[in-house]
């Protein structure tokens, strides 16, 4: 398989998963909390089958932060910083 191949099924599996986050916010916005200045991260497990076609599986509105793993260990600092950045943009133009 290409590289350009792979770099279109990744995308079109991204796509896919983010649009599954997008409708699940849709059903739930009305009765989430907002507070000013603050922010939820919420975990996401999704199952891929062979036709990269993803399944959700569960949410978690508390989800594992433990970097008992290499890949956690690698993956889950960047993570934090750029969801911190996010929620600092998003709320920087509210600021008094």
């Amino acid at each position: 398989m290409s590289t350009k191949t792979q770099k279109t099924r990744f995308k079109l599996l991204i796509d896919r998963i983010n649009e599954v986050i997008r409708l699940m916010f849709l059903q739930i916005k009305d009765k989430l909390e907002r507070k000013f200045g603050c922010f939820e991260m919420f975990g996401y497990d999704f199952m891929l089958y062979d036709n990269l076609n993803p399944k959700l599986l569960e949410i978690n509105i508390n989800p594992a932060m433990f970097l008992d793993t290499k890949t956690l260990e690698e993956m889950l600092p960047t993570l934090v910083r750029h969801v911190c950045t996010l929620a600092v943009q998003i709320h920087k133009p509210f600021k008094t």
